[in-house]
């Protein structure tokens, strides 16, 4: 534990930060949050992705689905990128 009493510091309450602190406090872990806005989960979106079969795993309804996406780009700061498609259904 550092001198401030906590363990980890994420910084972000999208998606993947509020859901990794979740689980590192259910480990024990002494966790704080950052987040640019006032309040978390205020705008209801975040800038990262998001698959629609992650929504069980995170418990999240159906209405926290903004856009259905079929495929995903990433560019890298070296310019050289990656897609990922969802499969046909």
């Amino acid at each position: 534990m550092s001198r401030l009493g906590t363990d980890v510091l994420i910084v972000g309450g999208g998606p993947a930060g509020l859901y990794a602190g979740r689980l590192l406090a259910a480990a024990g872990h002494c966790v704080d949050l950052v987040e640019e806005h006032c309040e978390i989960g205020t705008p209801v979106h975040c800038t990262g992705v998001l698959a629609r079969d992650g929504s069980p795993r995170f418990d999240l309804g159906a209405s926290s689905l903004l856009n259905d996406r079929k495929a995903v780009r990433f560019v890298g700061p070296s310019c050289t990128s990656a897609e990922i498609s969802t499969a046909p259904t």
